[in-house]
């Protein structure tokens, strides 16, 4: 979007662009996709409604990860809560375990683990949390729309929640 901007401007011809990233929207480019920040919200909201006032934070790495954070940061400031820690990994398990030991004592205190990643992810950090010694049992865990690439038959899942675009 970024790139083909610049070439339909001088002509004044408008785009309808397919594009998660908000910030290339503007005079003339409009936006025909979802948001991540509307799911990610959506999920806090829910979570903040349920009582979850501290919440850990478990994103990838990059530009996905960043909008995560900082839409899950402002939305639990807006409730009254509060992201409490953030670990980022890569797409490898040692990334994912040294993440997940970086913040295991803050997990311990959290009312939630928010996990904005799809695919094997989810179902790996709750693994790694489980296996480092803390009880989920009390505490939310919460996705994105991304969980539908995710196995949500995995034991580990049970009882978590996540928001998805409206259909």
């Amino acid at each position: 979007v970024r790139a083909a901007a610049p070439a339909l401007a001088v002509n004044g011809t408008p785009m309808i662009a397919f594009s998660s990233d908000r910030a290339v929207a503007g005079p003339g480019i409009y936006l025909n996709s979802f948001l991540p920040q509307d799911v990610v919200r959506r999920t806090l909201l829910y979570a903040a409604g349920q009582g979850a006032r501290s919440v850990v934070a478990i994103v990838p790495e990059g530009a996905a990860g960043d909008i995560a954070e900082a839409e899950a940061r402002r939305t639990m400031l807006e409730t009254g809560g509060q992201v409490t820690a953030v670990a980022r990994y890569r797409y490898d398990n040692e990334s994912v375990y040294e993440a997940v030991r970086g913040v295991t004592e803050d997990i311990r205190t959290a009312d939630a683990v928010f996990i904005p990643d799809g695919g094997n992810s989810p179902a790996t950090i709750v693994s790694s949390i489980t296996e480092s010694g803390i009880e989920m049992s009390g505490k939310k865990v919460l996705g994105t729309g991304q969980w539908t690439s995710a196995n949500l038959a995995d034991p580990v899942l049970a009882g978590a929640v996540f928001a998805d675009t409206d259909h």
